[in-house]
């Protein structure tokens, strides 16, 4: 991990160790496992790069992203991911008088409805040395900001995916409940007060970007998976629809190319796609469906309900 223009912002002269550049535990677990199907392939010193087959290299990136997946959801440590970050806001007591440290603001603070007063914004004194990994596509990340309020705030980091257009549909919820707002049938004191509860979302890039985490929440998926008995609990550890669809999907491309090696999804999806018929399909998809209580959802409704 190489420092750049963070330089800049947090070198004060008084502690070098910022400035170096250090191996976090993930990079250099992550490098440990695949050295050694890198040096396979290419050579220790890239000796064997001109001779090097597509499907081999095909093979080793499609091995590549399950393994940093299965060594990033166990970190739970700030340090695991950047030692200088860590680092940087563990040592508060002596790099709070620097100016350009006081004055980060926790993101968020800014609207489009009112002139923002600068010197009444929250500023960053450190972070939670915690994060909580989410079980999702990308594996996005909590983490929590420390205000010089004495206030936590926590926030999701989603990397690879593009949220411009989540912000912008929260600031079309922000726009509907000033309209609510305004209106006397929907805001009089003898009815519930109408609204859409909203978050901040604050891109940082087209692939990067923080969205504010709202307490007293849970994920659907969560929700819904909590609601299953104990008994139906250990039926779906053996008979997971997403595990039913994956030996499915590989049995049909087994059959189709009895002699070929393992290879992608989606290489074995196009394959179910082109030797099924649609009524296969379904007939498939509709005993998948059946491992699945169809009153899941309401039971959650049921169980988080005041009365």
């Amino acid at each position: 991990m190489t420092i750049t223009s963070q330089d800049s912002v947090f070198n004060d002269g008084k502690d070098q160790r910022l400035l170096k550049p250090r191996l976090t535990s993930i990079r250099f677990q992550f490098k440990n496992t695949v050295e050694k199907d890198f040096d396979n392939l290419f050579g220790k010193h890239g000796e064997l790069f001109s001779t090097v087959s597509l499907t081999d290299v095909k093979s080793v990136l499609t091995n590549l992203g399950t393994k940093l997946k299965s060594i990033a959801q166990d970190k739970t440590n700030i340090n695991d991911y950047s030692t200088w970050f860590s680092l940087t806001f563990r040592q508060q007591h002596r790099l709070i008088g620097t100016p350009s440290l006081r004055e980060i603001e926790i993101p968020g603070q800014y609207t489009s409805k009112k002139k923002p007063f600068v010197e009444h914004h929250i500023k960053i004194v450190g972070f939670d040395e915690k994060i909580l990994v989410l079980q999702s596509l990308r594996l996005p990340k909590r983490l929590t900001i420390r205000g010089h309020d004495e206030n936590d705030y926590p926030f999701l980091v989603k990397g690879g995916e593009d949220i411009r257009q989540d912000q912008r549909i929260e600031a079309l919820f922000s726009i509907m409940n000033d309209l609510y707002a305004d209106d006397p049938n929907c805001n009089q004191s003898n009815s519930a007060h109408i609204a859409v509860r909203t978050y901040k979302v604050i891109p940082m890039s087209s692939k990067l970007g923080m969205i504010e985490w709202l307490d007293n929440t849970r994920p659907l998926k969560e929700l819904i998976e909590s609601s299953y008995t104990p008994e139906q609990a250990i039926i779906a550890q053996g008979q997971h629809p997403r595990k039913l669809y994956q030996d499915y999907v590989t049995k049909v491309f087994q059959n189709a190319k009895p002699t070929a090696k393992s290879t992608s999804n989606t290489i074995m999806y196009a394959e179910l796609f082109l030797s099924l018929t649609k009524a296969q399909v379904e007939d498939e998809f509709n005993k998948i469906q059946s491992v699945i209580p169809s009153d899941l959802l309401r039971r959650a409704y049921y169980k988080i309900a005041n009365s």
